[in-house]
């Protein structure tokens, strides 16, 4: 384990956590949603929402990642450092620094009510790219991880169950009626 790893992890800006399948594939979900949301924002002139929904399209993604490696977060900033650790050979710097920069919009148009229509496309354009980028990431980690087929192009209609975060032997449990 990295140092850094190790500071996120002792300064409790992320903890180690059992996490599943469908907890990555909600995450996922919710990024595409979001960047649904963002695109229609963006559409309408609401340039500020734009902002906001594509950050946190981009940030569901990074919590999809972040869950794939068993950890979750307990900060955003501390999320996108566990990302630098832990994805640095998958993501690009670049691409990280790019997600970076559309929290820092988030922030301002939330806080400082700043923004702009190019801000706003420039968000938008930076959360598609990341939710694709997850995508192909935990595609080939899932591949190489398992023999288990891929779930991620079922993405668009798939929609993890409640139960799906329960043991297979606490799923059945939980569907049988008692008499």
């Amino acid at each position: 384990m990295s140092i850094i790893l190790h500071r996120l992890i002792r300064d409790r800006k992320i903890i180690p956590s059992k996490t599943s399948l469908g907890m990555v594939l909600k995450e996922m979900e919710g990024g595409k949603s979001d960047l649904s949301e963002a695109k229609e924002s963006l559409k309408s002139g609401r340039h500020k929402w734009a902002i906001v929904q594509a950050y946190y399209s981009a940030f569901h993604s990074a919590r999809a990642l972040l869950y794939a490696k068993s950890f979750r977060e307990k900060s955003h900033r501390g999320l996108l450092a566990a990302l630098r650790e832990l994805y640095e050979r998958e993501i690009p710097p670049s691409m990280l620094d790019a997600f970076e920069e559309t929290m820092n919009m988030r922030e301002a148009a939330d806080y400082g009510l700043t923004y702009s229509e190019e801000g706003a496309i420039n968000a938008v354009k930076v959360a598609e790219e990341f939710v694709n980028k997850t995508r192909s990431v935990l595609r080939t980690r899932q591949r190489s991880s398992s023999g288990q087929r891929d779930m991620l192009p079922y993405l668009g209609t798939l929609k993890p169950s409640s139960t799906s975060k329960l043991p297979p032997r606490q799923r059945k449990k939980s569907t049988r009626t008692k008499t």
